[in-house]
């Protein structure tokens, strides 16, 4: 969000020097390393918002560095994203994830960088201030992860016996989505506490995870489809893989 530092990690000066004018022209505030260790120094003594990090520096990598950060308490909140001309996918991914919030793709047009810079800042600090349209305007703000609306299908199976339907499976749509819950809709009213086995596709990795009905709403007719019930459920006992999961799907979702 505008205001807010980010501290440009590239060992191009070209290419470093052509971000950071990008940034100033959205805004925000900029410094600047060439290397590693440069780095190190400049977050430990200015402490930005983001951090955009080069995987390939002259001096260490990239992901060692993001590594070392969140490892020391006075950086472990600083937000890293990567900086990367190279394909990454499949372990690759799950590797970047593992240590920065997402990745920008290098060579990248002013649209796609201000949205992703956006989008990692409010991801990585959902208490920060602004509002966006692709945010819900009604979200709480001491919500731990930000939602975003999209139109996802959803498998779900009930647990609790008989009662909840057993082994019973149906078919919701997913009309919200963050690393911590979803806003479901469902063909029928499903008690507050029940607890829900959920599949849902979020790009190229099928994720399931389970839930509890934190609050159920009024029953509201769609057109086309007849009435329905939305339910808000948290995510229960979530892995960190699940998280990057959802937490890609969105990036690429809101910043494609």
């Amino acid at each position: 969000m505008p205001g807010e530092t980010v501290l440009i990690v590239e060992d191009d000066d070209s290419l470093r020097v052509a971000l950071a004018d990008a940034l100033a022209s959205l805004g925000y505030e900029t410094i600047e390393a060439g290397t590693g260790g440069e780095a190190y120094a400049l977050a430990s003594r200015q402490l930005p918002d983001l951090i955009l990090l080069d995987l390939g520096l002259p001096d260490v990598d990239g992901l060692s560095l993001a590594r070392k950060l969140r490892e020391k308490p006075e950086t472990a909140k600083i937000v890293v994203a990567a900086l990367t001309a190279e394909e990454i996918s499949g372990w690759r991914a799950e590797e970047v994830y593992q240590h920065c919030i997402g990745y920008i793709p290098k060579p990248v047009g002013l649209d796609r960088l201000a949205q992703s810079v956006d989008l990692f800042l409010r991801i990585g600090r959902p208490h920060a201030k602004g509002t966006d349209v692709r945010v819900l305007a009604d979200d709480h703000p001491k919500r731990r992860y930000p939602r975003f609306n999209v139109e996802i299908g959803a498998v779900c199976r009930f647990r609790g016996g008989a009662r909840q339907g057993g082994e019973q499976r149906v078919s919701g749509l997913i009309r919200n989505l963050s690393e911590g819950g979803i806003m479901l809709e469902l063909p029928q009213q499903h008690a507050k506490g029940t607890f829900l086995d959920i599949s849902l596709r979020t790009g190229e990795t099928r994720v399931h995870a389970l839930a509890e009905v934190m609050w159920i709403g009024l029953p509201e007719v769609v057109k086309g489809v007849g009435q329905v019930y939305r339910h808000g459920l948290q995510f229960v006992r979530m892995t960190q893989d699940q998280r990057n999961a959802i937490r890609r799907f969105i990036i690429k979702r809101l910043t494609s």
